[in-house]
């Protein structure tokens, strides 16, 4: 495990549409005791990356001393996700970046950004005056310098035609924001009670497509949230997003702690996707059916499964790069095995960094029982398996490299 989402409080300032604890009895908050134990605890297990988030972490008066003890545990990156109506006093901010010599090295902020429009923006957040006090919390944590900052978009019926606007709108209001992350709905909580908001997902599409081209154009990175994952086949061309998505949250890099429970983090994992989405008859004809997760099943009972249908690659003749990528494949940390969907998405985005064959490596791969099936996505994917002459290659600036 890599990575530790630490839920602070069910407290929050908004009320959003789609807020996926509402409803829910509410979490509890954690004591300061109790989130530095977990804390400690984690980062002596490995964790190396901290997300701190709620409800709305920064209603925490102690989250800048949680803050400075994870720097001086030796945490290498400390998050805080939140909707930036809070940080629009500036002395919040300037306690952040105060409380440790690092902080604005360290810290990163994920800001909830839904609309550039007022209106749309406070009715999907069901709060009044929110929206300029979170314009102004986005321009006090890039003023205070604190060196990463993103904007967190989740997609409904209220917004998604104005996405490449939206996307103009960070770039020209926020020009030092690094990154964009989009998400479509999580059924859960007050969404399920909004289920109005939910748009028909091949008509997002186009927009979508023509916002993360904007965003790329312009040096933004773009991400798509785990609890908002869709098909492959209604992004546009940027399935990209999904592997790099998958690769940085699964079940065996990442844990969800909070109040009530700690869990790895089960959204990207294929038992996750079949307890809780579903597929069409024509996925199965999918060469990428191995690793999509399908669409939610509230999702389907609202708007059916026709957009689904069997994506198509470019032929493998196009891959230019020949010599072989290492995938690893076989036990991790000596324990389990890779997860079958795991090592699939890894094979898939070597496809997609241009290699035309596979090896694999790690322990005692050649035992996996499901080799057979891995061989087949392998040659779905019209790849080649083994070794050759030449230099054996990792893929670039993936995790997916053994």
């Amino acid at each position: 495990m890599k990575k530790l989402h630490l839920s602070l409080t069910g407290l929050c300032n908004e009320r959003c549409l789609f807020c996926t604890k509402a409803g829910q009895g509410g979490q509890g908050e954690l004591s300061a005791a109790q989130s530095l134990r977990v804390i400690y605890a984690k980062r002596a297990e490995g964790c190396d990356t901290l997300i701190f988030d709620g409800g709305e972490p920064t209603l925490r008066p102690d989250l800048g001393a949680l803050v400075c003890a994870a720097i001086k545990m030796g945490y290498r990156t400390i998050a805080v996700v939140t909707n930036g109506v809070a940080l629009a006093d500036k002395s919040v901010t300037g306690r952040l970046s105060a409380c440790h010599p690092a902080a604005t090295r360290k810290l990163d902020f994920c800001v909830s950004l839904h609309s550039h429009h007022g209106d749309i923006s406070e009715r999907l957040t069901g709060s009044q005056a929110t929206f300029e006090r979170t314009l102004a919390g986005l321009d006090n944590i890039l003023e205070a310098g604190f060196s990463k900052v993103s904007v967190y978009h989740v997609i409904t019926e209220l917004n998604y035609r104005e996405l490449p606007q939206f996307a103009d709108f960070v770039i020209r209001r926020f020009p030092k924001v690094s990154e964009v992350t989009f998400s479509y709905i999580f059924p859960s909580g007050a969404a399920l009670e909004h289920m109005e908001i939910y748009p028909r997902l091949s008509k997002v599409t186009p927009y979508f497509s023509a916002a993360v081209k904007k965003l790329k154009r312009a040096r933004v990175r773009v991400d798509l949230s785990a609890c908002g994952m869709v098909p492959l086949c209604l992004l546009g061309g940027n399935e990209d997003l999904a592997v790099t998505q998958y690769l940085g949250d699964n079940s065996a890099n990442s844990e969800i702690y909070d109040a009530t429970k700690a869990e790895p983090f089960i959204l990207s994992s294929a038992e996750f996707s079949q307890t809780h989405k579903v597929k069409s008859r024509r996925c199965r004809a999918c060469v990428l059916n191995e690793i999509c997760g399908g669409i939610w099943k509230i999702y389907a009972a609202l708007h059916g499964v026709s957009e689904l249908r069997p994506l198509k690659l470019a032929p493998a003749s196009g891959l230019r790069k020949r010599a072989p990528v290492r995938i690893s494949a076989g036990m991790r940390a000596g324990a389990d095995f890779i997860a079958f969907q795991e090592v699939c998405i890894r094979v898939y985005a070597a496809r997609r960094h241009g290699y035309s064959r596979i090896i694999f490596t790690g322990s005692h791969w050649r035992d996996r029982a499901d080799m057979p099936k891995l061989m087949e996505f392998i040659n779905k994917l019209g790849l080649k398996f083994g070794p050759r002459k030449g230099k054996i290659r990792a893929i670039p600036g993936s995790s997916s490299a053994a």
